[in-house]
C-alpha cells in the first residue's frame, strides 16, 4: 500500500510496509521497514528506518538511523542522527524533540532508569555531563599516569637520584599526586627547597595554593610541616612552623636543609587544581 508510490528517478531504495517511503521522489539508498517508516521522505538519502512510524516526518534529512516504534518521528531535515528505541528523539526522550538537529545520538525514552553494558565506554572528544546539562556538570577529563619528581631550588642543583616515583590521577581540573623522591648527593643550587616535576601546572589564580601531607627523611624539619602546591608552578614547596600557636610563623625550607651527601628523601600526597 503506497510504498515508494511517488518515486521517480531514485534508486537503491527498499520499502517494506504500508506507506513506507510513500512520498519519496529522488531520495536514494534508503531502507524503510514498517508501516509509515520514512513516510514523508522526499529527497533525503541514506536513511534507515525500522519499525512503525520510524522517521515518519523526515523529508530531506539524510544519513539518519532510527530503530524502534516512532523513533525519530519528529525529525524532518536533520542529518547523521542515531535514534534507538521506542520514541527516541521525541519529547519523552532524554534529548527532547529532535526536528532539524544533526549529529545527535539518542537511545530510549525517559522511562529507562538503568543502563548496562560490558567493556569500555570511550569518549574520545567532548565530555560527560553528570546530574545536569550545565557547564558545572561536565566532566571533560580523566587521566591516570606517572611523572618524574626532581629536586630543585630557586636555582637548580645537579642531583644524583636513587628513586624518582610519581603517580597522578586527574579528574576534571583536580589533580592528586603521590610523590616519592630520594637522592644521595647534589651540588650547586640555592635558596628555596622545591620538589619539582608535577604533571600539570597549578591553577594561576590568586591564592591557588593547596597543601598535603609530607614525610621527610634526613631533612631538617619543622614541628608542623606540609607540602604546598604553589599557584602557576609545577613544584611543591616544604612549608612549616615550629611554634604551634596562632602566632606561629610559616616559612619554607631551604635547599641547604637537604643533605648534599648521603640519603635524603621526601614522600608526599597533595591534591591541587589546574586552570
Amino acid at each position: 500500500m503506497c510504498s515508494l508510490y511517488s518515486n521517480t528517478t531514485a534508486s537503491e531504495n527498499t520499502a517494506v510496509g504500508a506507506f513506507s517511503l510513500c512520498a519519496n521522489t529522488t531520495g536514494a539508498a534508503n531502507t524503510a521497514l514498517g508501516r509509515d517508516a520514512l513516510k514523508s521522505n522526499t529527497t533525503g538519502s541514506y536513511n534507515t528506518a525500522m519499525s512503525l512510524e520510524a522517521l515518519l516526518n523526515n523529508t530531506t534529512g539524510g544519513c539518519n538511523t532510527s530503530i524502534g516504534h516512532a523513533a525519530g518521528y519528529d525529525a524532518t531535515t536533520g542529518n547523521n542522527n542515531l535514534l534507538l528505541g521506542f520514541n527516541a528523539g521525541r519529547s519523552s526522550s532524554p534529548s527532547g524533540t529532535i526536528t532539524t538537529q544533526s549529529n545527535i545520538a539518542v537511545y530510549g525514552n525517559n522511562n529507562m532508569t538503568d543502563h548496562y553494558m560490558a567493556g569500555d565506554l570511550r569518549l574520545t572528544t567532548g565530555g560527560l555531563y553528570v546530574g545536569g546539562s550545565a557547564a558545572a556538570n561536565k566532566l571533560d577529563d580523566y587521566e591516570e599516569g606517572t611523572f618524574t619528581p626532581v629536586l630543585q631550588g630557586t636555582t637548580n642543583p645537579t642531583v644524583t637520584y636513587t628513586h624518582q616515583v610519581g603517580k597522578y590521577t586527574k579528574v576534571g581540573n583536580k589533580v592528586t599526586v603521590n610523590y616519592y623522591l630520594e637522592t644521595t648527593a647534589y651540588t650547586g643550587g640555592s635558596a628555596e627547597l622545591r620538589l619539582g616535576g608535577l604533571p600539570f601546572t597549578v591553577a594561576s589564580g590568586t591564592y591557588e595554593w593547596s597543601a598535603g601531607s609530607i614525610t621527610l627523611y634526613q631533612v631538617a624539619q619543622f614541628n608542623e610541616t606540609v607540602a604546598r602546591a604553589n599557584a602557576n608552578t609545577t613544584y611543591l614547596t616544604v612549608w612549616g612552623r615550629d611554634t604551634l600557636t596562632t602566632s606561629g610563623t610559616w616559612s619554607s625550607k631551604n635547599l641547604s636543609d637537604w643533605k648534599t651527601s648521603g640519603t635524603s628523601a621526601a614522600m608526599a600526597t597533595v591534591t591541587y587544581f589546574t586552570d
